[in-house]
């Protein structure tokens, strides 16, 4: 008896989707092909395929509920999809499961399909082979959500340990194991795992993140997994390796991973940008391409993508390259999983228009737009494929197998002994012995995290061990685990003092780690607070003693023992002191203020010297204080002050409020004058874009956006949407038309700012024109690959090292190889031992793609008016060596910089693959890639 009510009178029926092939871009030799479409499917989700070849997949009704609405209504559905005839359409389709809130991926196991729907992870079976289940069960539960699909995500079967994994949102959990235990209660978001059964709920790795959306597995059980708003400013979309206990950080959400334990900063192993990653799988066939086997594809959300990405192991982890593989030429289609099927193809799904909620792509839900569900073969399809890589099924190791993994040379056998140590809580004086061996040693932040957490997990003697412990690498570790022992926090008041031990320590990094640990005790302050006293009275505090104030200080400023420290700082004759009192005010997270404050600051506001009046002014800015106000307008009308002195002295005036007629014209003629400093022009599009601006302003502002320069258009275009005047939308819409610079600019990101307006605006005035830049890019983008294999081919390095030497393409005004060139930009004569011919030739093509560290360009503004744009090459206690794109160096003293900004775009200039014919480009890049 089914225990539910079907949607459809008859649960099981034949149909055959038709639909048109939509126009998309594929590499050659691989075919697009609809395998099911309305009315077989509405809005397909994401899905999984059964030991049978059935596709499951989760299909939405179309409509943008909140929470409370979906529990009312339970609207979505999973569907079961067969091809009969075997010939990669689907053509059979029952109804599953009805009546789900938001089914969001799956797996099949063992006769039955496991489902994330919020509030968590179903059990599906289906006893009487009918097509549709008759049992269902919630197997785990406590995850909250609100209808935007930042919720549960899969699950996952990893054949390793034999456990179901899933992501979910940072919506808040409360988890509890079967008998009732709590397992976790939170915020986080992260990666979840139990027995299938639903029993020995854990977590696998937690961060303060947006919206983990799935997770694949390596051959050896290690998860990958995309995270959606992994950044937010700039938005960062990002591939992670999750490790075991790992816990990552999004800076301005750290309240949502408080309480967890924490070892080391873990990096993220790629970043999309603003795409909105959705599903991926990783190829366990060579069907499509026997190169490509183990490597990810994955979905982008708002770019209608498919990206294919090559896993590169890289010690204890992975680096990646990014390939576009599949584009989808329709702008209302949204990618939502891409699946390989039991023959290899791969089945990408398409939700349609329709989900609206937190999409910043979509200005107006379109449930009228259908989804479809597409299948791509490769060139080798119905020929014998690469079978699997079958996965077998990990067994405990003995004590000595862990040991010898433990201490040998393999990174990735290492983090795997650390991870089953960790796992099984395994402790024993030899395991201790080894986990403190290898803390005491050099290791790659993977490795650093896995023994850390293993010593956490196995309860490893903290406090005793760094009490006695001399090797600088294992007391930083050590203090860095001192207050999050698995039996809770210990006595803060001795691990503030173990920590105040090595504040001065010639090891810069057990310095800082000391005082990172210092800092995150709740009473620091006061527990510090003789010793503050103490440097104070000093002249002049010595540099250790200053990084303590400002990681201690300003993060308690709530408490009235920082607040009684910042006022001696304040006014302390050290002008060190007051600069970290300036930034400890302005950097605050609170609202911290105290009176004391007030007369310091309005005194210093007029006898601070040119390089130190942003940070004081930044300060006041944050304290909003209406005291301030004289002096900040005298500054403003002061015209033998800087122009972005100016400019920042008016923003801390009138923040995001209603500017003043005079005001909004400064800044209108900083915009359109193209000799004032880019520091001055991008603080003027900031305030634009913050300020509450009348219709005439706008109106008056639109026509600008046609001249801005990328960093200055990010910032001006948040004036858009402070308005619903369909004549302002018009004048924005037109003047992006004939921006030069577009396609700097996330079409999500415009669709988010033209919400209020009728659709139409943007649909029909700016969204061709955003579809034009993106094809030019594209365009570019395409020759990368036919380019690059054309350098291995067909490149002459010795005809590419005559091009170099004699000047063509430039390269040599900035870059040297050997003896020849100037070294304003990255020394190329090893490069070829790191970048491929495709990385070489994204670098010319891309300039700003990705910029060399330590080579990004700064305008630095200075007190006599004079404005250098270069590459700062090194930093002294008295200033800055910046070296301008002519080669000619310049000593800037620190106290005559008024502005430093670092620009986000390279100093290489985009184009100079056009000055080239192709064969010169491909015999100059043969000849970079050369020298190793």
């Amino acid at each position: 008896m089914k225990t539910f009510p079907l949607v459809l009178a008859a649960s099981l029926f034949l149909v055959r989707a038709v639909a048109e092939t939509p126009s998309a871009t594929l590499p050659d030799g691989y075919t697009l092909d609809v395998a099911a479409a309305a009315p077989m499917v509405r809005h397909p989700i994401m899905g999984c395929i059964d030991d049978k070849g059935r596709l499951y997949v989760g299909d939405a009704a179309g409509l943008n509920l909140k929470k409370s609405e979906l529990e009312e209504q339970l609207p979505n559905r999973i569907l079961q999809l067969t091809d009969t005839k075997g010939d990669g359409h689907y053509d059979k389709v029952s109804v599953f499961a009805d009546k789900m809130t938001f089914p969001q991926g799956g797996c099949w196991l063992n006769g039955s399909l496991y489902v994330a729907s919020p509030p968590g992870i179903w059990k599906l079976t289906d006893t009487d082979g009918d097509g549709v289940a008759d049992q269902r069960e919630m197997i785990v539960g406590g995850f909250d959500y609100t209808g935007n699909a930042a919720d549960v995500h899969g699950p996952v079967y990893n054949p390793r340990n034999g456990r179901l994994y899933w992501c979910h949102g940072r919506k808040g959990h409360k988890v509890v194991q079967k008998d009732g235990t709590l397992v976790h209660e939170g915020l986080a978001s992260g990666i979840w795992s139990c027995n299938p059964d639903g029993t020995d709920i854990q977590w696998h790795a937690l961060a303060s993140a947006d919206n983990p959306v799935r997770i694949v597995f390596t051959p050896e059980g290690e998860i990958i997994g995309d995270v959606n708003l992994f950044y937010s400013q700039p938005r960062g979309d990002v591939l992670i390796h999750w490790l075991y206990g790992g816990v990552y950080p999004r800076p301005d959400m750290l309240q949502a991973i408080a309480g967890l334990p924490r070892t080391v900063d873990l990096p993220v192993i790629h970043n999309f940008g603003h795409v909105a990653v959705s599903g991926m799988c990783l190829l366990q066939s060579g069907a499509l391409n026997p190169k490509w086997k183990g490597q990810i594809f994955i979905t982008h959300f708002n770019t209608q993508r498919v990206a294919r990405m090559e896993l590169i192991p890289d010690g204890a982890t992975y680096r990646t390259r990014e390939h576009e593989f599949f584009k989808l030429n329709q702008p209302d289609a949204h990618l939502t999983d891409v699946i390989e099927d039991r023959d290899g193809s791969l089945l990408v799904l398409d939700t349609g228009g329709w989900f609206r909620i937190g999409c910043p792509s979509s200005l107006t839900a379109k449930p009228e737009i259908m989804g479809a569900i597409y299948r791509i073969k490769g060139p080798n399809a119905g020929k014998p494929q690469l079978a699997p890589t079958p996965i077998a099924k990990s067994t405990p190791r003995s004590e000595d197998e862990l040991l010898v993994a433990l201490v040998g040379t393999a990174p990735k056998a290492r983090l795997a002994a650390c991870d089953e140590i960790s796992w099984r809580r395994l402790h024993s004086p030899r395991i201790e012995k080894a986990l403190l061996t290898m803390l005491a040693q050099p290791l790659e932040p993977a490795l650093e995290h896995g023994a850390m957490f293993a010593a956490l997990r196995t309860g490893l003697p903290i406090l005793p061990n760094l009490r006695e412990a001399q090797n600088p690498l294992l007391v930083r570790r050590l203090l860095l685990l001192s207050d999050q022992g698995a039996k809770g926090t210990t006595d803060a008041k001795e691990i503030v003092a173990l920590a105040s031990r090595y504040f001065s320590s010639t090891d810069q990094d057990l310095a800082a780690a000391a005082i990172k640990v210092a800092a995150r005790q709740p009473d620091s302050v006061a527990l510090l607070h003789d010793d503050f006293e103490h440097w104070l009275q000093g002249k002049e505090p010595d540099a250790a003693h200053l990084h303590v104030l400002e990681a201690v200080v300003g993060p308690q400023l709530a408490s009235p023992a920082a607040q009684d420290t910042l006022t001696k700082m304040l006014g302390h004759a050290s002008l060190a002191v007051r600069q970290v009192a300036w930034q400890a005010i302005a950097q605050q997270t609170g609202t911290a203020s105290n009176p004391a404050w007030i007369p310091l600051l309005k005194a210093q506001l007029s006898s601070a010297a040119p390089g130190d009046l942003p940070t004081v002014l930044a300060a006041v800015k944050k304290l909003r204080n209406p005291q301030f106000r004289d002096a900040l307008e005298t500054l403003a009308k002061d015209e033998k002050q800087s122009l972005t002195t100016r400019l920042r002295a008016l923003d801390a005036m009138v923040g995001s409020q209603k500017l003043a007629p005079e005001s909004f014209a400064l800044l209108l003629k900083t915009l359109q004058d193209s000799m004032v400093p880019a520091s001055a022009q991008i603080q003027a599009s900031t305030m634009l874009g913050a300020a509450v601006l009348t219709r005439d302003e706008q109106l008056e502002l639109a026509p600008q956006f046609t001249a801005l320069g990328p960093i200055e258009l990010r910032e001006a275009i948040h004036a858009i949407n402070k308005t619903k005047d369909v004549e302002v939308g018009k004048a924005f819409a037109h003047a992006l038309v004939n921006s030069p610079v577009l396609a700097s600019v996330q079409e999500s990101t415009f669709r988010t700012l033209f919400q209020g307006y009728p659709p139409e605006i943007f649909e029909q005035t700016l969204l061709p024109a955003l579809h034009r830049a993106d094809e030019a890019v594209e365009a570019k983008r395409r020759r990368l690959v036919p380019l690059s294999e054309k350098v291995i081919a067909q490149g002459k390095p010795e005809n590419g090292r005559k091009l170099f030497e004699t000047g063509h393409g430039s390269c040599i005004a900035c870059h040297q190889i050997g003896n020849v060139g100037r070294s304003i930009g990255p020394n190329l004569s090893h490069i070829g031992s790191i970048r491929r011919e495709i990385d070489i030739l994204e670098s010319i093509i891309f300039p700003s793609a990705t910029i060399a560290r330590d080579y990004e360009a700064h305008s630095i503004e200075c007190a006599g008016g004079e404005t250098f744009v270069g590459i700062i090459k090194s930093h002294t206690a008295e200033g800055v060596l910046l070296v301008d794109l002519g080669g000619q160096e310049h000593n800037i003293r620190h106290d005559q910089i008024t502005a430093d900004t670092q620009l986000p775009t390279s100093l290489m200039p985009v184009g100079l693959d056009q000055t080239l014919s192709e064969s010169e480009l491909v015999d100059l890049v043969a000849f970079i890639r050369s020298n190793k």
